[in-house]
């Protein structure tokens, strides 16, 4: 048996476990693993022990810090529609140089304004805001090892991507930042096999932690704990990072300048992440 078939054979939230344990060790190595950029699938739903969740009584307390408002998440709008926009551009530029007679459709970017104005009246929706603070409380009393500051960063992507749309990206998000880090697009097996909701706009509004917002765990005690954190929610949802989402993140890190440390590009980027994405 092959190594590649060997890890077929190895259930999930096994091989889960170990592809963990093998991007900590390449970490500390100072290894360049071209897999930090991906949605990873949480569809195993067989019943394992569930994630802790710490109550009050065994928080530590909260640093001071800013609570979030509508104000700050705006300031990232520029960042966030200029991301847009190139995904847009970029797709585009992809998909005139197909061969043939009939080439695939161009998308149509949405105007800042508009865009700015749906912004604007998501984070006005009670509960909205409510739901993301209480995700930084949490997370700055309980942080994951490595994680940066809790937070979140404003994400505006493209519907309707393809598989080339986002290749087409991924390489151009690597022409922005150094040659020490390349985006990589896992296998379409890894992703959610869900399929985000389509908002009919031609551009899907999100919310993406800078933080490792899920507690560590196999991908079924995961699938778990964002079942029962939804649960309790009434304005937001935990979805699984769609890999343009991911990509739009890494332009805005990149174009913040964010991505030039390598001491923490890794937990910047490292996209075992859940996007919170206004219902």
């Amino acid at each position: 048996m092959d190594t590649k078939e060997l890890f077929q054979s190895m259930p999930g939230e096994d091989l889960v476990v170990l592809a963990e344990e093998v991007l900590e060790v390449a970490k500390a190595r100072e290894l360049a693993i071209p897999s930090l950029v991906g949605s990873v699938t949480v569809a195993e739903t067989a019943a394992v022990e569930e994630l802790p969740v710490p109550t009050e009584s065994s928080e530590t307390a909260a640093p001071e810090r800013a609570p979030l408002s509508a104000e700050s998440l705006l300031a990232t709008f520029d960042t966030a529609y200029q991301t847009y926009s190139s995904l847009v551009d970029t797709s585009n530029a992809q998909r005139a140089e197909v061969k043939g007679r009939k080439k695939p459709e161009q998308l149509e970017a949405t105007d800042a304004n508009t865009v700015k104005a749906d912004v604007e009246a998501i984070l006005a929706t009670p509960g909205v805001l409510e739901e993301l603070q209480a995700e930084v409380d949490f997370f700055t009393r309980n942080p994951e090892v490595d994680s940066p500051e809790a937070g979140f960063d404003l994400v505006i992507v493209p519907e309707d991507l393809t598989a080339t749309d986002e290749q087409a990206i991924a390489k151009n998000v690597q022409t922005k930042i150094t040659t020490q880090y390349s985006p990589y697009i896992r296998s379409e097996a890894y992703n959610d096999k869900r399929t985000p909701a389509v908002t009919g706009k031609g551009y899907r509004v999100a919310f993406a932690p800078r933080h490792y917002n899920v507690p560590k765990g196999t991908a079924n005690q995961q699938t778990n704990w964002m079942n029962a954190k939804n649960q309790a929610t009434v304005a937001t949802e935990l979805q699984t990072a769609t890999d343009g989402e991911a990509l739009a993140q890494i332009s805005n890190l990149g174009a913040n300048g964010e991505l030039n440390d390598p001491d923490t590009r890794f937990d910047r980027t490292y996209f075992k992440r859940f996007d919170q994405a206004p219902l």
